[in-house]
């Protein structure tokens, strides 16, 4: 398990080159997230589906979050709805796992087996942003540690759980230490079907604030929808 040193807020893109070089090669990677330090790997492999699950002691009929370069490539992947970009725009400094019906043409059936809707994520800090412009197909992402333990937010807390609690048969090819991460709450999920918006988890905003301006956008958008039909 390499470990090298990154800046979290202006990172070496030879760095995350070698972590994208390392996915497309089916291994596994811990990098620093959005929230958290977050393990990935490639979402159509699914060997290092395996790999991150089994790392993670994870069940493997819970669902992966798909880490994209941009909101429009969600459109490769799952019913691309317009109410996307319109509540991202509305809060710009808040992080967004957007859930929409997957398109079986494009993404593997093993990925998530037996979901409707895939949740797509784009990440706001300049690591997995970069790391996502030199992997332009999907990454799946998934906090790093054990599956309902405590989050990670230094890759001292990581190594503690390597040497105590993960297995150590699966380890990860690289880890990039950007530090200690600011603690912040994940990612706020909103799934969309059929222009219908629900939120599914509490972000930084509070759900009552959150939930009465989507249905502001939510009524604007379709009444802008019947004036054109």
């Amino acid at each position: 398990m390499k470990i090298v040193k990154i800046d979290y807020k202006n990172p070496d893109p030879k760095a995350v080159k070698k972590v994208a070089d390392a996915i497309n090669k089916g291994k596994i990677a811990i990098v620093p997230g959005d929230a958290v330090y977050t393990m990935v790997g490639d979402a159509f492999n699914l060997k290092s589906i395996k790999k991150v699950q089994k790392a993670k002691h994870r069940d493997r009929k819970k669902a992966f979050n798909l880490g994209l370069y941009c909101l429009d490539d969600i459109a490769k992947y799952g019913k691309f709805n317009p109410l996307i970009k319109k509540i991202a725009e509305k809060f710009p400094e808040e992080p967004f796992t957007f859930a929409v019906p997957r398109n079986n043409k494009t993404v593997p059936e093993f990925l998530n087996l037996g979901y409707k809707t895939l949740g797509f994520r784009v990440p706001f800090n300049k690591v997995t942003s970069t790391l996502s412009k030199f992997h332009r197909t999907p990454v799946i992402g998934t906090s790093a540690n054990i599956s309902e333990l405590k989050n990670i937010y230094s890759v001292e807390e990581l190594m503690e759980y390597f040497r105590g609690i993960f297995g150590h048969e699966v380890k990860p090819d690289i880890v990039l230490d950007a530090g200690k991460l600011p603690e912040r709450r994940p990612s706020t999920v909103i799934e969309i079907v059929n222009n219908k918006v629900k939120l599914i988890r509490e972000g930084e905003i509070q759900s009552g604030v959150l939930s009465e301006e989507i249905a502001k956008l939510v009524e604007d958008y379709l009444n802008k929808e019947k004036l054109n039909k």
